[in-house]
């Protein structure tokens, strides 16, 4: 079986791409690059999911399609947004129907359903936001109906959330608190007992292998899923020991919840008004995404796709151990 992976050389798709070999299945992987981090037996085409030229070329062929690609971040350009995260996904659609692909699973994240207060245990019920905080949001909103309006007999689409994904390879969550860290930016939101999910990064490419095979035996199509860790987990404690683990300090600075929002208020209104619309230092959503609760139930992933983090959040928690942080006593 020939399957696609858009995105397939970001974090995600490193870890996914070994998953779906060992099934022994011919891997695709559509990407801005030529060739991906490592030297897995893997056909690359280089191209831009903005040009549905690039992705109807690489869907021939192949029978699903793994959309991972998006443009992440809290930056200030709308346009970007809605060109890969909303153009990019139609493009992938039209490509599947175009060329009779029978699955697509997208990677859609729980900022859909953020509406600025705390999540606690939330369901595949939630609405989603009808006022997001930030582009990223609202895109990715548009993204997945897009995708699971799609879901017919022919092409059976599904959607997963993985929360705050993190382990070994990361390039975003914590290498961005370390950057914050060092230029003394970083600040703890709030009181600093708010929990939140994350999903180590095999536990998220589990569930996109199963997502797979539960499209593949008919069962499931049309639908999203949360999936994160076993538990929840307290948002700041966790942050300080993956700090101790890197040899770090904790966080000491803090900052009020209200002073947060109102400043990334002031701030994304300012980054607007710049020609080259540069990253707010704060925005409404960083705000809510480190001063609140935003955890959700799993169990659907669990019944319906048979998702069971492989992971513990212990071991997770391993891939940040650096040896000369640690010296012997």
């Amino acid at each position: 079986m020939k399957v696609l992976v858009t995105g397939g050389n970001g974090f995600l798709g490193q870890h996914l791409l070994p998953l779906l070999l060992k099934r022994g299945l011919h891997v695709r992987v559509l990407g801005r690059q030529e060739r991906g981090a490592t030297n897995l037996p893997v056909e690359y085409r280089r191209g831009d999911i903005q040009n549905f030229s690039d992705v109807l070329e690489a869907t021939c062929g192949m029978e699903a399609v793994f959309h991972l690609a998006s443009r992440a971040g809290i930056e200030s350009n709308p346009q970007l947004y809605d060109l890969v995260n909303v153009k990019g996904t139609q493009h992938v659609l039209e490509a599947c129907r175009q060329n009779r692909v029978a699955y697509c699973i997208y990677t859609s994240s729980p900022c859909v359903v953020f509406h600025g207060q705390d999540i606690r245990d939330g369901d595949e019920s939630l609405p989603y936001s009808p006022h997001p905080l930030c582009d990223y949001a609202r895109t990715k909103i548009q993204a997945e109906q897009l995708v699971l309006a799609a879901n017919t007999p022919s092409l059976r689409t599904m959607a997963l959330r993985p929360h705050l994904l993190f382990g070994r390879g990361d390039r975003q969550l914590i290498p961005r608190l370390l950057q914050r860290l060092q230029s003394g930016q970083l600040a703890q939101i709030g009181a600093g007992k708010n929990r939140v999910d994350m999903t180590h990064i095999d536990n998220a490419a589990q569930a996109h292998e199963l997502a797979f095979l539960a499209l593949l035996r008919g069962h499931v199509g049309g639908k999203a899923y949360f999936i994160g860790q076993e538990h929840p987990l307290s948002l700041w404690e966790t942050v300080d020991e993956i700090l101790r683990r890197l040899g770090h300090p904790p966080v000491t600075r803090r900052i009020p919840y209200s002073l947060a929002y109102a400043s990334g208020y002031v701030l994304e209104k300012l980054s607007r008004l710049r020609r080259d619309h540069p990253e707010p230092a704060m925005t409404r959503f960083l705000a809510l995404a480190l001063g609140k609760d935003h955890y959700f139930s799993h169990r659907a992933a669990r019944a319906e796709l048979g998702y069971i983090p492989k992971i513990s959040i212990e071991e997770a928690l391993k891939d940040y151990d650096v040896p000369e942080a640690h010296p012997p006593s």
